[in-house]
């Protein structure tokens, strides 16, 4: 047996409790992966067998991963391993099969406080020796310089092998690569392709989402890429493949690259700085012309620009946190007192929306939307708006038609303001280009061109989209057309579905909602108040800028069922005008007397207030409230936003 200088003590006298540790970075194929780590389990017990000989307790703690990673689950396990003081010795091949990175050094320090020994057989790392901490330092950096030296090299190895035209990316659907070739020369267009890719486009073109394009894919059987895992077209992927710029013939690299989250040890992809991204051109491997590529993706991205996420002060405090699609009203509804969003899972009720400004105690108005019923009195309300729609008479005609000429007339002198800025654009963008030629290499000058590619980029898009409004013919829908359309658009759809919901938000954008409550009290209910916009049903995007106006229309709902004496007072004080008995109207309506007695009181209220609507608007919190009283929390401050109750 070899003697350590200190020895190996057991705490309780006889038995070593040790606890040894086993790590691979990579998972590799599963008899690879076990039988890395049983090689190190055999070789740290052969060096505990020569070291130690009497009785041996051992508990293995051996996985996969990182050893950046400091949440790996084998980790968290070693670390409350060793606090729990259970163990005399930990064990390992070295230092960083336990973790990278200074965790490791503080993984050392943890076990010290326990009265843990932790040994590194090839690390020649002991914290039962005076110093061990220099060695476990060094340990560390070294481990980090190898993973910083092994990045690079493999960076200018792709980014070499980018230069001499290999393809480093996997290929997209579309294009044919003979067995055994690695260079975009050898790669050649699936002629079967071109028309997809046309029609792609042009549905894109007319308006259609991601989500249209994946369902056209998939009934036209159309395959996914060649490295692809799933058969079937979705949203996300045809969105990737629509912005892949080899599309217009352009091959491009590390656009993006990773960056350590130094908490977790895990990476994340943020965009690469412009001197990192290489561009290769590839002309014969276009599917669409790169003029009519960018002007689509501008396109889109301004079109999808209204879903992106704000933030605060220029920060995302929800980045990081997909977007979920959510059915109506999800989304749709907001707060007419502070002007936050509602969202769904009010007061527990999951099939409620609350506004969230009173869930972080900024607002008062703690009052839930019933989802399911706020869907179908909005849903009734817009189709009977619907059915009322009338015919274009001439006064409305001649108003659309000095419309169409008064945007006409805006459009021609914003066509000549572009026209301007682009010759400005072409000028600056000529003289850059004189400059570099001559040999100044200033980083001012690098800058300056990449702004001005992209602001000839954008302004050649906004031209030819004037350009193609200009030229477009109006051509206004008839009345029953448009109503047929609205209904089509509503169909068989259910209520709750994610399609509906999607219908409907192109008609209705933001639903504000106020808090309201019967003149005699009671509890606090919602009325919407939102603008139907009919003319975004219209694929004629001439028809509907000019009907925009004419085909709005501002609704108000109520969002609630109202109790049978605000349902009931009318009838009721009619009756009673008549000299009916309360009783008699009680039996007739089949309610109960006490509901026809409070009926009859409501409405003698509103005709002494010489007013016909029982429900007032609250712009404070009431003092009988019921369970509305997130204002009387220690933590509640009145915080609304800019613009809060505009519709």
């Amino acid at each position: 047996m070899i003697l350590l200088n200190p020895p190996l003590v057991a705490k309780n006298g006889s038995v070593l409790n040790a606890l040894l540790i086993c790590r691979v970075s990579s998972p590799g194929e599963g008899k690879q992966r076990e039988e890395s780590n049983a090689d190190q389990e055999v070789r740290i017990r052969q060096w505990l067998d020569s070291h130690w000989d009497g009785e041996v307790n051992t508990v293995v703690i051996a996985g996969t991963g990182s050893g950046e990673l400091v949440d790996r689950p084998e980790f968290l396990k070693a670390v409350s391993a060793v606090e729990s003081r259970q163990y005399d010795l930990v064990l390992a091949e070295d230092l960083s099969r336990i973790s990278r990175r200074i965790h490791a050094q503080l993984f050392c320090e943890h076990a010290e406080d326990s009265d843990c020994r932790v040994i590194a057989v090839n690390g020649e790392i002991d914290t039962g020796q005076p110093g061990w901490r220099m060695p476990a330092a060094f340990n560390s950096m070294r481990h980090e310089m190898y993973n910083a030296d092994s990045a690079g090299r493999i960076r200018r190895s792709q980014r070499n092998l980018f230069d001499q035209g290999r393809v480093l990316s996997p290929s997209i659907y579309g294009y044919v690569f003979p067995a055994g070739s690695q260079f975009d020369s050898e790669m050649s267009k699936d002629p079967s392709a071109e028309a997809i890719y046309d029609q792609w486009f042009t549905m894109l073109e007319n308006g259609a989402s991601f989500s249209a394009v994946a369902d056209w894919l998939n009934a036209e059987g159309v395959p996914t890429g060649p490295t692809c895992r799933s058969e079937q077209w979705d949203c996300r992927m045809v969105g990737r493949v629509t912005k892949n710029p080899i599309l217009k013939g352009k091959r491009i690299w590390n656009n993006r690259m990773s960056q350590r989250v130094n908490a977790t040890g895990k990476r994340k992809s943020i965009p690469a700085p412009d001197e990192e991204r290489l561009i290769r051109d590839c002309p014969h491997l276009a599917f669409i012309a790169p003029v009519r590529f960018d002007r689509i993706i501008a396109m889109l991205d301004e079109r999808n620009s209204q879903y992106q996420r704000k933030g605060t002060n220029g920060q995302d405090c929800r980045a990081g946190v997909s977007k979920k699609r959510t059915r109506f009203p999800g989304q749709c509804i907001f707060c007419g007192v502070c002007g936050r969003m509602y969202v769904f899972g009010g007061h527990g009720q999951t099939d409620h929306l609350m506004c969230d400004g009173a869930r972080d105690y900024k607002c008062w108005n703690g009052a839930t939307v019933d989802g399911p019923l706020a869907t179908e009195k909005i849903s009734n309300a817009i189709l009977s708006e619907i059915e009322s729609l009338a015919g274009f008479d001439d006064v409305l005609l001649a108003q659309i038609e000095a419309e169409a000429k008064l945007q006409d007339a805006t459009r021609n002198e914003r066509l000549g303001q572009l026209q301007k800025s682009q010759s400005k654009t072409d000028r600056e963008l000529e003289n850059v280009l004189k400059a570099i030629r001559t040999g100044i290499d200033a980083q001012s000058l690098k800058d300056d061109l990449s702004r001005l590619e992209q602001e000839k980029s954008q302004l050649a898009y906004e031209l030819e989209k004037e350009h193609q409004q200009q030229d477009t013919e109006l051509v206004l829908p008839d009345i029953e057309e448009l109503k047929s359309l609205c209904r089509d658009y509503f169909g068989d759809l259910a209520w709750d579905s994610y399609e509906f919901a999607d219908q409907l938000r192109k008609m209705v954008l933001r639903i504000v909602v106020f808090p309201h409550q019967l003149v005699d009290g009671g509890k606090v209910v919602l009325r919407a108040k939102f603008r139907l916009q009919l003319a975004n049903l219209i694929s004629d995007q001439r028809a509907s800028e000019v009907l925009s106006t004419s085909l709005e229309r501002v609704l108000e709902v109520d969002l609630f069922d109202p109790p049978q004496r605000a349902q009931f007072r009318v009838e009721v004080a009619a009756a009673r005008s008549r000299g009916e008995t309360e009783k008699k109207i009680a039996a007739r309506i089949d309610i109960a007397y006490a509901a026809v007695q409070r009926a009859a009181a409501l409405q003698r209220q509103l005709d002494a207030m010489g007013i016909e609507d029982p429900y007032v608007l609250l712009t404070s919190p009431p003092a009988d409230g019921g369970k509305l009283k997130r204002h009387k929390n220690r933590r509640y401050y009145f915080d609304p936003l800019p613009g809060a109750g505009e519709v």
